[in-house]
């Protein structure tokens, strides 16, 4: 019992503690004592958000990545509490700062066999330039067997390009290692909405061209009724003229604004193509990012 409050009485000093090299210590020494008087009160979101700021200014200080997973922990995120625990546990041990590296460990052990975790069971091999996203953030490969989530409802998505996304909608809850089957990936659906605005051009550029023929068949036909020595003094030959005129004129303006119907049409897309901007959270990385397919 003495040995395990000792314990206890390390970990809780090695929280109140900062880091003294941080890229800008003045900063980062602040926003952590803001964040620790905010943690001392209770008002571990704000808390949270101190310590946040405080790692983008230094993100390898075990002490406030300690302080991260602790406040997440607090709030039941204890998926996320553990991924800064064990941050605060791989730095520590790469600074040779022991009493850090106990404090992470403690919190590891305790919290580990607490927290959730997904399984993805693939019905066939992920293909190449294939992601898997959770609530927005992309897996890496070396998690996609196992990953430790939050309890509560997550969004696994799975994308591949040319291929229609799959989705699932899962909740999970503290202990709990759910299985995430992933069918097989088929082709995705087209959409095109320049299809009619194209056809429209194709038969426009037709009639141009029609009229071309048609201005060539009337030119053949008056010249073999009205020979050369006598066209220039008929009337006929003027008229036949004027329709040659005219004629041009309409297949040139029909052949330019189906061209213009034709390359200004929307371009086909795939039916399940979106985008979205989506927030990132995680024990190396906060920010947004814009998820979709291309």
């Amino acid at each position: 019992m003495m040995v395990r409050m000792r314990s206890s009485l390390v970990i809780a000093a090695v929280f109140a503690l900062g880091s003294a090299a941080a890229a800008d210590p003045t900063k980062a020494d602040q926003l952590f004592d803001e964040g620790k008087q905010l943690s001392d009160k209770g008002q571990w979101q704000p808390a949270c958000d101190k310590f946040a700021q405080a790692i983008q200014l230094d993100p390898e200080a075990p002490g406030t990545l300690l302080n991260l997973g602790r406040c997440n922990e607090k709030l039941g995120k204890i998926g996320t509490a553990l991924g800064w625990y064990q941050k605060a546990d791989e730095h520590a041990q790469k600074y040779n700062m022991p009493e850090y590296q106990k404090a992470a460990k403690a919190q590891i052990a305790e919290l580990s066999p607490r927290v959730p975790s997904l399984r993805f069971e693939f019905a066939e091999p992920l293909p190449a330039g294939g992601r898997l996203f959770v609530d927005g953030t992309e897996v890496a490969q070396k998690d996609q067997a196992r990953l430790a989530v939050d309890p509560g409802a997550h969004k696994v998505d799975v994308q591949v390009p040319h291929k229609a996304p799959i989705h699932h909608d899962v909740t999970v809850t503290e202990r709990q290692d759910l299985q995430v089957p992933i069918g097989a990936f088929v082709a995705a659906e087209f959409v095109d909405p320049g299809r009619a605005r194209r056809h429209r051009g194709v038969v426009f550029g037709a009639i141009g061209a029609g009229m071309f023929v048609g201005q060539g068949v009337v030119g053949f036909g008056g010249k073999l009724i009205f020979p050369d020595q006598i066209r220039p003094h008929t009337q006929g030959w003027d008229d036949v003229s004027y329709g040659l005129t005219a004629i041009g004129i309409v297949g040139v303006a029909g052949l330019a604004y189906g061209a213009y119907l034709y390359v200004t049409a929307p371009k086909p897309y795939e039916a399940d193509r979106a985008t979205a901007w989506v927030p990132i959270a995680g024990p190396d990385q906060l920010g947004v990012a814009y998820l979709g397919r291309f």
